[in-house]
């Protein structure tokens, strides 16, 4: 390691793992270095200190025309919450926004769950063109539904979110012409104003994508940005150039990248906490008899719910039960057979008799269920054209997911060349 080196990383106060991070930082190739970071236990466990230098290292390392990524990060101390030099602007190898009158704004939306959606939609609805991203092989985010066997509608399970609301005026209006589509119905037993998918949760949210580009299995791993405007990045791969950057991702996931251009919306992402989550799916050959279509806090689940007694779905006996947060924490690193079992037992106990064995019994477990959620905010920094949305800007839940898009995307329309 080189002195310079040496220094930064004394200065940063990092050691091994993350001192590692920002060695390959200096070099002008290493564009995918928040891996790292993104694969820890919790990317918030990263020194503040450390955040506050990305923005300027990581751009002199992402430009070309930039040799001194050492003087850089010496400097990036006097970096204020924008991202800006304190003592006289940015360092030439910093690229400003791109002009507005080079044509068709380009976006790229890093997440297609409902938030990365809402905005692709409303951008669409501008007559702008945007791109989304997913690390995933399907879209939705936690708005999903998992079957026993691919390809066989049979044997589903929504185990993710078991329904969402519908209460603010442009959310009730959408979910009012999914219902008309035939793609959403009322599920009273989770509440008077609960909706889920149909004939699963994912179908109103396909429609929701329906004629946007939607690029699966790509997970991006890096943002930068030049003069050219902003690359995204998978690995080793360059996935395209882009004018406006959307971070449409869970808060945990989306620090970092934000910590490079605009330390104050990745503040707003570190405040974020998320609680885990560990779902159990089961098929039965019988009814339980003893248990209601849907309950809550009973024992240690959060919810459970009879999944086969959704409106649209095939017969059969499908249970969905999820973890209350306490008990995920405590069996995080247990393996999904075990849990699965676990469950199954405590939905025994609710039941007050032990349960049959199930035809089909698995478990997934949600790292980022629900977040601590804030008073609801839009992140969107017009000058370098980066925003960031979903439901952790406000306080959880698919209909705030999708108002957080919607809102964002307002804002980026109204930025657009005319």
């Amino acid at each position: 390691m080189s002195a310079e080196k040496a220094a930064l990383h004394s200065t940063i106060g990092l050691s091994g793992r993350r001192g590692s991070l920002i060695t390959a930082a200096i070099g002008l190739d290493a564009i995918i270095v928040f891996n790292d970071i993104i694969s820890a236990r919790s990317p918030l466990d990263a020194p503040r200190d450390m955040l506050r230098h990305f923005p300027l290292l990581m751009q002199a390392c992402a430009d070309d025309k930039c040799d001194e990524p050492e003087k850089i990060a010496h400097d990036a101390p006097h970096v204020d919450g924008t991202g800006r030099l304190t003592g006289g602007g940015w360092p030439s190898c910093v690229p400003s926004r791109r002009p507005r009158d080079q044509g068709l704004m380009r976006v790229a939306i890093i997440g297609a769950g409902i938030a990365g959606l809402a905005c692709a939609r409303r951008l669409r609805d501008a007559g702008l063109e945007a791109t989304l991203f997913d690390k995933s092989r399907g879209i939705g985010g936690r708005l999903a539904t998992r079957r026993a066997e691919p390809g066989d509608p049979g044997v589903a399970f929504d185990h993710g979110a078991t329904h969402f609301t519908a209460r603010s005026e442009g959310f009730t209006r959408l979910v009012a012409a999914w219902e008309k589509a035939g793609l959403a119905a009322r599920w009273p037993v989770a509440g008077a104003d609960s909706w889920v998918g149909r004939p699963t949760m994912t179908a109103p949210l396909k429609a929701l994508a329906d004629d946007l580009d939607v690029r699966l299995s790509r997970p991006v791993t890096a943002l930068t940005r030049s003069r050219a405007g902003w690359t995204l990045h998978s690995e080793a791969k360059r996935l395209g150039k882009f004018d406006t950057a959307v971070i449409a991702i869970p808060a945990e996931q989306a620090a970092p990248l934000l910590s490079l251009h605009d330390f104050e919306m990745a503040r707003a992402a570190m405040a974020v906490r998320y609680n885990p989550c560990w779902t159990a799916m089961f098929a039965f050959e019988e009814r339980i008899e003893e248990l209601p279509d849907f309950l809550r806090g009973a024992g240690s689940l959060v919810t459970a719910a009879r999944d086969s007694a959704k409106p649209g779905r095939a017969p059969g006996e499908r249970w969905v039960v999820q973890a209350d947060w306490t008990w995920s924490e405590a069996h995080l690193a247990s393996e999904s057979a075990s849990v699965a079992r676990l469950l199954l037992a405590e939905l025994g106990k609710v039941a007050g008799r032990e349960l049959p064995a199930p035809s089909h019994i698995a478990a997934h477990r949600w790292l980022f269920s629900q977040p601590s959620g804030q008073d609801p905010k839009l992140l969107w920094n017009p000058a370098i054209g980066l925003g960031a949305c979903g439901d952790w800007l406000y306080h959880g839940f698919a209909e705030y997911a999708w108002l957080s898009g919607h809102v964002l995307g307002a804002a980026i329309a109204a930025e657009a060349p005319r």
